[in-house]
């Protein structure tokens, strides 16, 4: 299956050899749930530094992200199947939308997985051991701690970066005409949902404040610049940043989550350009 990624030509292979990819994919990514749990118990010899362990923790992210990426290229997704007329074997139609069960089990995938509140959570001792070793002039031009919340929202950038890419969108819309049941508003309300639902009422965390603003940052530059987005994508993206607006309530909130989602409603009034 060929799906959109980030190059001039967003038609891009994910690589996906398995028959059932997002199964395959899920059950990878309980895997490197329970292996970082681990992580602390298996790494670690007395005179070493704790390299090993931070790496070990850089790699199950970096395989984490990979899973997820994998999993994303379903949703708006398109089968091809190049055979030529009447050739054996061929497909009925060289263009099959991916079925929407499988479109809604991938979303629901990366709502658990990567847009849940306490899904990136970790130990504090496993936190504070990850320590690279200091090599000759390391560290002088750069901090040595560990860059937690930027190492999270790099990981949610890239899914975003797929479901909300103008060649994801406009092709969801476009292949609702030939059979995709799953439509862009159906993605769109199922994203939001995953991103702000558990916080409507709640204190915020931090990874998630991170989340939000990156989300309202991108429905306003595709209201504001729409560029490669056909114009009912930008619709929708005023529609949901309105919406989102009317969920984020204040009640029972620490000052931070309070401060943030003052900052949403900020964000939102200014992409639409609404004067208080």
């Amino acid at each position: 299956m060929r799906a959109p990624g980030k190059a001039i030509d967003p038609l891009v292979n994910i690589n996906d050899m398995s028959s059932d990819a997002v199964k395959y994919a899920h059950e990878r990514l309980q895997l490197l749930q329970h292996m970082k749990g681990k992580l602390l118990s298996n790494f670690g010899e007395p005179g070493q530094s704790y390299q090993a362990l931070t790496n070990g923790f850089i790699t199950l992210h970096q395989e984490y992200g990979r899973n997820l990426d994998v999993i994303s290229r379903y949703i708006g997704g398109v089968t091809v199947d190049r055979s030529f007329h009447n050739q054996p074997g061929a497909s009925a139609e060289p263009f099959t939308p991916i079925d929407a069960k499988q479109q809604k089990r991938a979303m629901a995938l990366l709502s658990e997985f990567t847009f849940a509140p306490e899904v990136f959570n970790s130990s504090q001792a496993l936190l504070t051991h990850l320590q690279q070793q200091r090599r000759g002039f390391d560290f002088f031009e750069v901090t040595e701690d560990p860059k937690l919340h930027e190492l999270v929202l790099g990981l949610q950038k890239k899914v975003l970066d797929q479901l909300l890419h103008p060649a994801v969108m406009n092709r969801i819309s476009d292949s609702s005409l030939y059979g995709n049941e799953y439509s862009l508003q159906a993605m769109m309300a199922d994203l939001t949902e995953a991103i702000f639902a558990a916080d409507a009422k709640g204190s915020v965390t931090s990874y998630r404040q991170n989340l939000q603003v990156e989300y309202i940052n991108r429905l306003a530059a595709i209201v504001q610049k729409g560029e490669g987005h056909q114009h009912m994508n930008q619709s929708l993206a005023r529609y949901y940043m309105t919406r989102i607006k009317s969920m984020l309530k204040t009640r029972g909130n620490d000052t931070a989550s309070l401060a943030h989602k003052e900052q949403i409603a900020y964000l939102i009034d200014r992409a639409l350009e609404v004067k208080s």
